[in-house]
C-alpha cells in the first residue's frame, strides 16, 4: 500500500496558546515482509501547513511515524512512534509531541500488554 490522503487537523500549540487548523497530506507506506506476520506502516507529512487560531501566524508541520505489527492475526504485538513538529515564527513558537504505543495480544487473543509514553517539548 502506497497511498497519499488528506490531513485536516487541529494542534494547540502550548508555547503561542492557540490551536493551529493544518492542512494538507499524509503519506502512508505499508511494507509487507512476509504476507501475514510483519508489517510495517511508514507516514509522514506532505505540504503541511497552517494557521494560528489567534495569531494568524503561519506554521510547517512535519510527522514521521511508524507502525510495526509483529505475529499472526488475533496474537503478537504492535507499536507505534511518531514525532510531530510544528514550527513557527519566533521563539516559543515550535512544538515537539512525541508518543509511543505499543500493545501486546497473546495466542489467545488477550491484550496482556500496553505502554503509552508521550511528551511534549516547547521551543
Amino acid at each position: 500500500m502506497n497511498e497519499k490522503i488528506p490531513f485536516d487537523t487541529y494542534v494547540y500549540n502550548p508555547g503561542a496558546a492557540e490551536w493551529v487548523h493544518l492542512t494538507g497530506y499524509i503519506h502512508i507506506l505499508m511494507i509487507d515482509y512476509d504476507g501475514s506476520t510483519y508489517r510495517v506502516f511508514q507516514s509522514n507529512l506532505q505540504g503541511v501547513s497552517g494557521i494560528g487560531e489567534t495569531s494568524g501566524d503561519k506554521y510547517q508541520a512535519t510527522i514521521v511515524g511508524t507502525t510495526v505489527v509483529n505475529g499472526p492475526p488475533g496474537a503478537g504485538g504492535m507499536t507505534t512512534t511518531y514525532n510531530l513538529r510544528l514550527i513557527g515564527p519566533g521563539k516559543g513558537n515550535n512544538l515537539l509531541i512525541h508518543s509511543v504505543f505499543h500493545i501486546t495480544v497473546n495466542a489467545n487473543g488477550e491484550l496482556t500488554a500496553i505502554v503509552v509514553e508521550s511528551w511534549i517539548e516547547v521551543k
